[in-house]
């Protein structure tokens, strides 16, 4: 936190700071919020892996939805401007 220099409510920080840490709720957070990195096990099963062929369709659809998107939103304004030259 940023506070003026000689701000009162640099001690009230500071000590509620301590109080939250000493209770633990800092630890639970992170240990919440946070998740410790990968394992990496030899015996553990293997992902399978994923071609760009096997996903292409998706990539296509998508890029239909984002045009199909864009052509409402251009037909929307049309519409928009030619209502209120009428």
């Amino acid at each position: 936190m940023a506070f003026k220099k000689d701000s009162p409510f640099t001690e009230i920080f500071r000590i509620t700071a301590h109080k939250i840490n000493g209770h633990g709720l800092t630890q639970y957070q992170r240990k919440v919020c946070f998740t410790d990195g990968m394992k990496c096990v030899e015996n553990e099963v293997k992902m399978p892996e994923v071609n760009l062929d096997q996903v292409s369709s998706l990539f296509l659809f998508l890029l239909c939805a984002a045009a199909g998107s864009v052509g409402l939103l251009l037909l929307e304004i049309l519409v928009s401007k030619v209502s209120k030259i009428r």
